[in-house]
């Protein structure tokens, strides 16, 4: 065997051996053990590489399997700094704090001897700027571990996770902060026992109610348009395509052109549609989507049918265009790009220098559980753009909703062309599939697709069984006719994070004539760490005829993808036998790409082995170079060889990228003196509802949705955008779930373009950028859900927020002074009796409401508060603050002070939280239930010091107060005499 064939064959081998071997023996980790999927996985320090330096994130704390909750974070470039007093609660630690002046936490964290401080320097030294002590352990927190940012005073993440005994990392999917506890957190142990069921993706479950697009009966008209010129052979040609969209009698309305200067409408399709995401369409059918016109048929038997006129009507789930087993991931793309299909981090397939507006791949088969696609694509110049989508074929073919797929069309045809076809080859085909789940494990489906003129058509029946978490097993049998049936058995699974397929079929023919087929396929990660990711994909499928012909083929994907580049190598071998004739075809190809700075390189070639001595052949070859002067100029260089015909092609190209719109020019030249000049312009646009008329963008806009926010300070206060009204320029919004971000201009609107079809997500306006900090939102967050094509408008009116101060003080019939009553809870309720926030006053008393909406507000002493203290506030306080912009100053609460005496309490221990000296006083009671003097402690709350005593009764006399400690000291040893003013009921006795 030659050296060549030989080391492909090495290559594949090793990557079917290496993916299982190594995953094999791979030892689980910790973080595997504790829920956590290591595949996206990185340190916390290398965050700067994936996020902007500044950048601010709200991330979810995870420990184990179990969601805590959501923390501020900023990204630097020594990694991710948080909030220490965010974490600590979020962690449900007992840690507190400490000083209203000075910044000083004290507490414990998992068990009481774990005790914890820290604190700040009023003044920086070289030292440092705080300290933390750690059961006795002091350590200083340097410079460069912490930052304030709008307030927040924020530590080095991973320095934090030190001081709790966590060990963190980043995922990059669910932006999380994932922490390995060296001991069970005292949280983690109480979900368990309350078997509280976290989502992994929680914090990304929009919050905020949703806004209900609709149908229209006219909405605005939105399309992309591509025009091309191409100069060759002393002849221009000329081209282009437009895509449009728009809503028409309540139905979303698409069509699509294409056409020559020779032939203005070379093709063209329509389409209307209906859909509804709670599955209301057709009365009882309960329908989501209704569609006609130029649609494709439901596919059935995993093959997706052509383009023709027709009528679908199904109850899928928005937003999962698939059915059992397979998908299609399409999109729009611009001329002359390439698109690579990744399917879980492997790649999977990709197309080369698309044409015709869009990318295509078809029946793409489907693994257990989730599948993540990533979509990349490369513009000529250099360009990088990403999308993912995901598939979870548990979710959709487990569903306990019974789902139906019917369609009525019309083979060969089209609403507005004439493709040529006769009237015999024009027959009307229903296709249907429908399913059906039975115990949540067990999914049964059946489909048709029957020629309506004679009935003759292919019948499909099957099941699909979950037979455990990671093993999904179907079958099914397909009949066409006596002569034609089939039989097909599959099993796939996730071992190691390796995705494995295997699957069998047999085909029944005349004669007892069968022919078999037996497919195997596995991809997966071999490795992945900081320097990069090395994946595989292998497929196997044979083929076998009863009279003994075959056709076999063995195929391999080898790539390695990092941030600086990636390398791929592909291999096929196809080996077929009719009769006394054998074949055997060997191709190959190789993909390279790789950036540095603005320069950008990619390389593809391919190969195959010759029939006739088996030496490796070079069929053709293609480089790229791409360099960007600019931030919207760019330019490339591409240069291949077909190295059959010896024909070299060379080309020049120039991209000049705008908003709203791309214009690309090339000149080709080859060795045969031929020489094209080309020009293509790109554009989109949309009409809008606020004024501009139109909306240009270079970018595709037809396949998504379109979300214009309009920001603006609502002088009259009348929620309308109306004349007076100042719009917001500069204003950050962004959309949560979906990761989209826009600024609004000068005229306050902000566009956010590339929003997913039917995909929730809350709409956030970021408060930091407004250029006012007294300016409000004077309307509630929203989420929408979308649907390509449409624009929708948000309106975010903000007035000036208003404020008022003041103080509280307490009073007693004893004391001609009043005295400040310092941490004491004012609660602030709207005018509707809605509770708006709650603050708490100051050592002096002095509280402050913050900036708020204008209203009528009622203010009062929290309940609970007055009865902890024994206290008395007469009545409510009403504030009248209707007009933006008001400040009432001076606001006074005077509560009545129960008559106390000076007195001397024997007490037993100090607390800084009533709760915790709540817990201590059971505990004493247990411990000493068979003593009387277990029924008579107290607790007392000194408002002074804001400490809660444990203790007893107390003592006008001094001598007596002594003499109670001394004659218990046996019992409780640690019993202590102190002075303070008590509310004195009845004189305490000695026994």
């Amino acid at each position: 065997m030659p050296i060549k064939i030989l080391f492909v064959y090495i290559v594949i081998l090793a990557s079917f051996s290496v993916g299982v071997g190594l995953r094999a023996q791979e030892k689980t980790t910790s973080s595997v053990s504790q829920g956590f999927s290591t595949d996206s996985q990185v340190k916390l320090s290398t965050l700067s590489e994936r996020f902007e330096i500044g950048e601010q994130l709200i991330v979810t704390v995870r420990v184990g399997t179990f969601n805590y909750g959501e923390v501020f974070a900023v990204v630097s470039e020594d990694g991710l700094y948080t909030s220490v007093e965010e974490l600590i609660a979020v962690l449900d630690f007992p840690i507190n704090r400490f000083s209203d002046e000075a910044f000083l936490l004290k507490g414990w964290f998992i068990a009481e001897n774990k005790t914890f401080e820290m604190r700040l320097f009023d003044t920086p030294s070289a030292e440092g700027v705080g300290e933390v002590i750690i059961e006795g352990q002091r350590e200083l927190i340097r410079a460069n571990q912490y930052m304030e940012i709008a307030g927040e005073r924020l530590v080095n993440f991973d320095v934090v996770g030190a001081w709790f005994g966590l060990s963190l990392s980043f995922d990059q999917e669910r932006l999380s902060v994932n922490a390995i506890a060296s001991t069970p957190l005292p949280a983690q142990s109480k979900l368990k026992r309350e078997k509280q069921n976290v989502s992994d993706r929680g914090h990304l479950i929009p919050k905020h109610p949703n806004f209900d697009f609709g149908y229209f009966a006219r909405s605005h008209q939105m399309f992309d348009a591509s025009v091309s010129s191409v100069y060759r052979n002393d002849k221009i040609n000329s081209f282009y395509s437009v895509v449009g969209i728009q809503d028409v009698a309540g139905l979303s309305t698409r069509f699509f052109a294409r056409g020559t200067d020779d032939d203005l409408l070379q093709s063209a399709n329509i389409n209307f549609q209906r859909q509804s995401l709670e599955g209301n369409l057709l009365g009882p059918l309960n329908a989501t989507t209704i569609e006609f016109g130029d649609i494709r048929p439901t596919r059935v038997a995993g093959v997706t049918g052509g383009e023709s006129i027709g009528i679908n009507i199904n109850n899928q789930k928005l937003g999962q265009a698939y059915d059992f087993e397979f998908t299609n991931i399409t999109g729009v793309i611009q001329e002359g790009w390439d698109v690579e299909l990744y399917q879980n981090g492997v790649l999977t397939r990709k197309e080369l220098n698309t044409s015709g507006g869009q990318y295509e791949f078809l029946d793409v088969p489907l693994f257990g559980q989730l599948n993540i696609f990533d979509i990349i694509k490369y513009g000529p110049q250099g360009q990088v753009e990403k999308e993912r989508v995901e598939r979870n074929l548990d979710n959709q073919t487990f569903s306990q909703v019974p789902r139906y797929n019917v369609s009525l069309t019309r083979s060969n045809s089209a609403l507005l062309t004439d493709n040529n076809a006769n009237s015999e080859e024009q027959d009307w085909f229903l296709s249907g599939a429908y399913s059906y789940t039975f115990l949540n494990w067990l999914s049964t489906n059946f489909s048709h697709n029957i020629n309506v003129s004679d009935s003759t058509g292919l019948y499909s029946v099957g099941a699909t069984a979950r037979l455990s978490p990671r093993l999904l097993s179907s079958v099914s049998y397909k009949y066409v006719d006596k002569d034609q049936q089939a039989l097909s058995l599959s099993f796939q699974s996730r071992l190691y994070d390796q995705f494995v397929n295997l699957n069998y079929s047999r085909n029944f023919k005349a004669n007892n004539a069968y022919n078999d087929a037996l497919g195997f396929k596995m991809a997966g990660n071999i490795f992945q760490g900081d320097l990069g990711r090395l994946s595989y994909s292998n497929d196997y499928l044979a083929n076998k005829s009863s009279t003994g012909d075959y056709t076999q083929r063995i195929g391999n994907t080898l790539t390695w993808s990092s941030r600086f580049g990636f390398l791929s190598h592909s291999y096929s071998q196809i080996s077929e036998r009719n009769g006394d004739i054998r074949d055997v075809f060997k191709t190959g190809g190789i993909t390279f790409g790789g950036a540095r700075g603005k320069f950008n390189t990619r390389f593809n070639a391919n190969y195959e082995f010759s029939e006739e001595d088996d030496e490796l052949v070079w069929r053709g070859a293609e480089a790229s170079f791409n360099y960007e002067f600019y931030n919207d100029l760019s330019t490339q260089f591409k240069a291949s060889r077909a190295f059959e015909s010896k024909v070299n092609n060379y080309q020049f190209s120039l991209q000049w990228m705008q908003p709203s719109y791309a214009l690309f020019g090339s000149v080709s030249h080859n060795s045969n003196n031929d020489t094209t000049v080309s020009l293509n312009a790109r554009f989109s646009m949309s009409e809008t509802p606020f004024g501009k008329g139109y909306i240009t963008s270079g970018r595709a806009l037809t396949n998504n949705a379109l979300v214009a926010v309009r920001l603006f300070e609502d002088v009259n206060q009348n929620f309308v955008f109306d004349e007076g009204d100042r719009p917001i320029p500069e204003v950050k919004i962004k959309a949560e779930q979906l990761a989209r971000t826009a600024v609004s201009d000068n005229e306050g609107i902000a566009i956010l373009e590339g929003i997913a079809s039917f995909k929730q997500t809350d709409l956030n306006v970021d408060l930091s950028s407004l250029d006012d900090p007294y300016l409000m939102q004077s309307t509630i967050n929203t989420s929408l859900t979308p649907r390509s094509g449409l624009l929708t408008l948000i309106n975010y009116p903000f007035v000036q927020g208003i404020e008022f101060e003041g103080e509280l003080s307490g009073k007693s019939t004893k004391e001609d002074k009043p005295i400040a009553l310092k941490n004491a809870v004012i609660e602030i309720y709207r005018s509707n009796g809605e509770l708006a926030k709650t603050v708490k006053t100051e050592f002096d008393g002095y509280f402050y409401s913050g900036v708020m909406l204008p209203d009528t507000y009622k203010i009062r002493v929290a309940e609970d508060y007055q009865l902890r203290n024994d206290i008395k506030v007469d009545q409510d306080i009403i504030i009248k603050a209707n007009k933006a912009g008001s400040f009432v100053p001076d606001v006074q609460i005077v509560a009545q002070l129960s008559d106390t005496e000076q007195s001397y309490q024997p007490f037993l221990s100090v607390f800084s939280t009533e709760g915790t000296a709540k817990a201590y006083i059971n505990m004493f009671r247990f411990r000493y239930r068979s003593y009387a003097l277990a029924d008579k402690l107290r607790l007392h709350h000194s408002i002074l010091e804001n400490k809660y005593y444990v203790g007893f009764d107390a003592f006008k006399d001094q001598d007596l107060a002594e003499e109670f400690c001394e004659r218990n000291k046996p019992l409780i040893p640690s019993c202590k005499v102190r002075k303070d003013k008590f509310q004195i009921v009845a004189q305490a006795t000695i026994n």
